[in-house]
């Protein structure tokens, strides 16, 4: 195997699936095989009798159907998490799991280049807070990938649209993967690619339809039989439960109905199910997601007239419905010229390809790509009256959808003239929201402050944002001159 310095290679870490890609010598982005030969491998891990990780993908999701409990899935939206997702030979959380994703996908990477890879570029969901990003570089780094950027998946997807200039002007992202939904407004000009705006919803996907689904199917067989399944008895039937209700929801696509075979405790029932009922067990979750297409719309100051296209990404956006729904508040036709499933691979590795021009290791392409922040940025301060930390309310600083890096300042006022201390919290959450609803993610103390006569906008906080959505915060005492700064590195900041 060979290893010739860094190579333009992505990993899209997807809930249900991870997929990978690389630029080849003809600038192309290719999307990886896996051993199987699938573009798509299952984020499933099954576990062995002594605890440990033996299987991944595939595999691991057939075991599910023998040894349902020592399989684990759906555990990338759990990043940023403490939680033990799995005790096996030690203690398992989602980072630790992605780590064993990564691994797997940076080894069918190998073998597809025949080199040696030590960097890549990961895709995440737009809408995710810096514990998240930071656990998944955490991740990566633990599979022996140093992350050579973070790329936000429906900016990914625009990229792989845009690069070769498939779509000029102004154009939407709507990425619905397994556990997430992003929705992007992108603007290509010329060379410049520029993400304008993005919405979400950190807990929306593929998932909760299969969810509905399961429920359905789970309600009928209790009626038909009389049997009341639990999971912790019947752990093979709710594997099988979800298998099915997965294999209808994909079906209910392509076709107008879907009928399930389904058994326990020497009982069986069939299921029938259409796609109109489908519709209606999940009229919530689709209002949810054309809402957020309008949020995105409106948080860019445009409306539906201003776009040009409408591009669908993610394996959940090949619903009919959710692109009927779409194509009627649009007045656009839902576009798919790139696999959903593939377009984020893609697109990532393109941005690594980018990011290899811009630090002179290949020719520069001439193209170039800006995202945008996913939240509001800033510091909590007391709200007038306030008095306890209960009374903090967050003031952002660089808000939402602002071009990233990005840098701002503001100053603020002590609480009173004899103070000689000031903790600042640094927070990521809406304008004006209560810190308890923020997420902090960092702190800065300043102490042997000089007491002043009259109070003054003393305390300057400078806020920098780096093109990984990562912040760095320098707090200055324009009066004592004390200055302290924290540096949220997604790489060190696990632990905080």
């Amino acid at each position: 195997m060979s290893n010739s310095g860094e190579k333009p290679v992505a990993v899209d870490n997807g809930t249900h699936n991870c997929k990978a890609a690389y630029v080849d010598a003809t600038e192309r982005p290719v999307a990886v095989q896996n051993k199987r030969g699938d573009f798509c491998t299952p984020s499933v891990i099954a576990f062995d009798d002594d605890g440990k990780p033996f299987l991944i993908g595939q595999e691991a999701l057939s075991e599910g159907f023998v040894r349902p409990d020592r399989v684990v899935a759906n555990f990338k939206l759990k990043l940023g998490s403490d939680e033990v997702l799995y005790k096996g030979d030690k203690d398992y959380t989602a980072t630790d799991l992605v780590a064993l994703m990564l691994k797997y996908m940076k080894e069918q990477i190998e073998q597809a280049t025949n080199t040696t890879v030590t960097s890549a570029v990961l895709s995440c969901p737009a809408n995710t807070r810096d514990d998240f990003r930071a656990a998944l570089i955490a991740a990566a780094k633990m599979a022996g990938i140093e992350t050579i950027t973070l790329i936000t998946e429906p900016a990914a997807a625009g990229l792989a649209y845009a690069y070769n200039k498939q779509y000029d002007r102004r154009f939407v992202v709507f990425d619905l993967g397994g556990g997430t939904l992003d929705v992007s407004i992108i603007e290509v000009t010329g060379n410049n690619i520029t993400v304008t705006g993005t919405e979400g919803v950190a807990q929306l996907g593929g998932r909760d339809f299969t969810a509905r689904l399961e429920k359905r199917i789970l309600d009928e067989f209790v009626r038909q039989t009389g049997e009341n399944p639990s999971r912790q008895d019947d752990p093979h039937f709710f594997q099988e439960l979800y298998q099915k209700a997965e294999s209808a929801k994909i079906t209910l696509s392509e076709r107008e109905d879907r009928t399930v075979v389904i058994g326990c405790r020497g009982k069986q029932a069939i299921v029938k199910v259409t796609r109109k009922e489908f519709v209606s067990m999940c009229s919530d979750l689709f209002d949810k997601c054309i809402e957020c297409a309008n949020k995105a719309i409106r948080g860019c100051n445009r409306t539906w007239k201003d776009i040009d296209s409408l591009v669908m990404v993610g394996g959940s956006s090949r619903m009919p419905y959710i692109q009927e729904q779409l194509a009627n508040v649009s007045g656009l036709a839902p576009k798919n010229d790139i696999s959903p499933d593939r377009a984020v691979a893609l697109g990532a590795a393109l941005k690594a390809r980018l990011v290899l021009g811009e630090k002179g290791v290949l020719p520069h392409p001439g193209i170039f790509v800006r995202e945008v922040s996913s939240h509001d940025l800033g510091c909590c301060v007391l709200k007038p009256g306030g008095k306890g930390e209960d009374d903090l309310v967050q003031v952002a600083l660089i808000p939402k959808n602002t071009p990233v890096p990005a840098q701002k300042a503001d100053s603020f006022f002590l609480q009173h003239e004899d103070q000689t201390a000031v903790k600042i919290i640094i927070a990521q959450g809406d304008d004006g929201s209560p810190l308890k609803q923020c997420l902090k993610i960092g702190e800065i103390q300043l102490d042997n402050l000089p007491k002043e006569s009259k109070r003054t906008q003393r305390i300057k906080v400078d806020y920098t944002l780096d093109s990984n959505g990562m912040a760095k915060v320098t707090a200055t005492d324009l009066v004592g001159g004390a200055s302290q700064a924290v540096s949220i590195d997604c790489k060190q900041s696990i632990g905080r």
